[in-house]
């Protein structure tokens, strides 16, 4: 589990030290670092899963898209190296980047990446050849960043075939979900750990899980999927309900598009796993989004690592929900607030009870001061 993200100059941060907990909510004004934060952990990862063979970085790949070098380096920054840290309980992983040359690739020179664990450190200023001297130490922490899977707000456009996909990584449903379908189809009748099951269901296969959980969030909503013979497509299905006609993506709305790779991904990540989420609230009525809240609780409560980023109010209540009956515990909540005009982040801690021990101008309060001018107080 990342513990820690430490940040130098990069991006809108001249520093930034976050703490990261088994479930992290970043929170906060549009254009305030929140996704900043978030594409620190993707660079690594993409570059981690697609290793250069020179001393560069990838700035643009399947995971993060960040542009040209001038829109990575801190743009009051005094010097020309940026930082990028992320620990775990036993371990670091730390990147220095040397944006002094420009690269015609939109590459960035590595000043120095270091590995540093109970076995030992390992520096070196090349990808690859970290790499190289990692993959025999087993780092659980380069294991879970190399592994990250991560759903965008974009979800893949609503279609009735999705691809199958040659990813080892066994809950990767891809940056828009087009893996999901595929992935719900060959883990159908697959166990669910006894963590993640359903109070109300009895049967611990995954289509019956997941459609416990799929019906949670979307008022008794269904999927299905079926493997198209002789090709390397997946046919998705939705319905209402278990009386209702089964009907393709197109003709249901956008909500049960969004929700199904969350949930696919969620009921397939193990222990130690990370699944980074970028507005799990999209296209979701306010009690779906109280009940994604919740289900991302039990998630992490079961050992995967969840990061969000959310605008949603219902989505951290059911946060809180979820502390308070004790599907997870207030200590493995974290809420990060990130203000741009104080230019620092605010950390509100959840009690067990569910409550909040701050609430900062601008935290989730538009609706109580759009009630009370409505009101006349």
């Amino acid at each position: 589990m990342i513990n820690k993200i430490d940040l130098t100059n990069f991006k809108c941060f001249k520093r930034l030290a976050l703490p990261l907990t088994n479930l992290t909510a970043l929170t906060g004004f549009n254009a305030s670092g929140k996704t900043s934060t978030i594409q620190s952990i993707l660079l690594l990862a993409q570059n981690i899963q697609k290793t250069r063979q020179d001393d560069k970085i990838s700035l643009n790949g399947p995971l993060v898209r960040l542009g040209s070098p001038g829109d990575v380096l801190y743009e009051e920054s005094s010097t020309k190296l940026a930082k990028v840290s992320i620990e775990s309980e036993n371990e670091e992983i730390s990147l220095s980047l040397d944006f002094s040359k420009r690269n015609a690739d939109r590459t960035v020179d590595i000043d120095n990446l270091t590995l540093s664990s109970s076995q030992g450190v390992f520096e070196c200023n090349s990808t690859s050849v970290l790499f190289s001297q990692v993959m025999g130490s087993r780092s659980s922490i380069f294991d879970s960043i190399k592994n990250i899977v991560y759903l965008s707000t974009g979800r893949q456009d609503l279609d009735s075939l999705f691809p199958t996909s040659h990813d080892n990584c066994e809950f990767n449903v891809g940056e828009k979900g087009e893996f999901a379908p595929w992935l719900f189809d060959i883990s159908k009748d697959n166990e669910v750990c006894s963590s993640k099951r359903h109070p109300s269901e009895m049967a611990d296969s995954f289509r019956r899980q997941f459609n416990a959980w799929f019906g949670d969030i979307l008022q008794g909503a269904e999927a299905d999927t079926q493997l198209i013979e002789n090709s390397n497509f997946v046919r998705l299905l939705f319905r209402h309900n278990s009386t209702s006609e089964w009907r393709n993506p197109t003709n249901i709305g956008y909500g049960l598009s969004y929700v199904f790779p969350i949930v696919v991904s969620a009921l397939l990540a193990r222990p130690g796993d990370i699944l980074v989420i970028d507005s799990p609230e999209a296209h979701l009525h306010p009690q779906g989004q109280s009940k994604m809240g919740e289900f991302l609780a039990m998630i992490s409560s079961s050992g995967v690592q969840v990061i969000i980023e959310t605008h949603s109010d219902h989505v951290i209540n059911g946060l809180r929900l979820a502390v308070s009956r004790s599907l997870i515990s207030s200590s493995q909540v974290g809420m990060h607030f990130f203000n741009s005009r104080s230019e620092h982040v605010i950390s509100p801690l959840i009690d067990s009870n569910g409550q909040v021990s701050e609430w900062p101008e601008g935290f989730f309060d538009q609706a109580e001061k759009d009630l009370a001018e409505l009101s006349g107080w």
